[in-house]
């Protein structure tokens, strides 16, 4: 509720104020009340929300991946199941989360970059509805994006994901069945053709 009241009163002033202006002005209204909102998580779902408007929006077409490059990502994710996790980690000897969605894309012949967060600004948002197998989940503990999972899943199926998990590697989780997961869920996106 609060993030569509914040969004309608940044649509209402879009013309006059950066988005970033009415976050800021936002996260100052809540620590006047006293309300405890993970405020940095907020702004990012507000600033997701304008990018996916922006694209809904927008005339220029997005290319994406091609089918064969989509098809590989799953295969290539789950030929690295139990591989374990490796802070700043990038190759089969370990990865991290980034490492570990760069790796994949790079075996498609598909650029990314190298941060969660990073990727996260590069990808073209899509609507929980729209996401599926080949796309990246991206997720934040209230701060930045933090994390970022490959989806395996069939669009309109329950999400799941493959992802570098600093407990247990590279493994298959289904976000939408898990509490933490679900909680921390940013966005959707895809990759856009190099």
């Amino acid at each position: 509720m609060i993030v569509n009241y914040i969004y309608y009163l940044a649509n209402q002033a879009r013309c006059l104020l950066p988005i970033r202006l009415l976050i800021e002005i936002y996260t100052v209204y809540v620590s006047i009340l006293y309300i405890e909102i993970p405020c940095n998580k907020l702004a990012l779902e507000i600033e997701w929300a304008y990018r996916q408007e922006d694209l809904a929006n927008s005339t220029e077409q997005t290319v994406q991946q091609t089918n064969a490059q989509v098809q590989l990502l799953p295969k290539n994710a789950k030929a690295q199941l139990g591989v374990p996790y490796k802070w700043a980690g990038t190759d089969p000897s370990g990865f991290d989360c980034s490492g570990f969605t760069s790796y994949v894309f790079e075996q498609a012949a598909i650029q990314i970059p190298r941060r969660a967060v990073e990727q996260y600004t590069y990808c073209k948002p899509v609507a929980p509805t729209e996401a599926c197998a080949g796309g990246l989940v991206f997720f934040s503990n209230g701060g930045e994006v933090n994390h970022v999972g490959l989806l395996i899943s069939a669009k309109g199926a329950p999400k799941q994901m493959i992802h570098a998990s600093s407990s247990i590697g590279i493994s298959i989780v289904d976000v939408d069945a898990s509490a933490y997961w679900s909680a921390r869920i940013v966005g959707y996106g895809r990759v856009p053709k190099n």
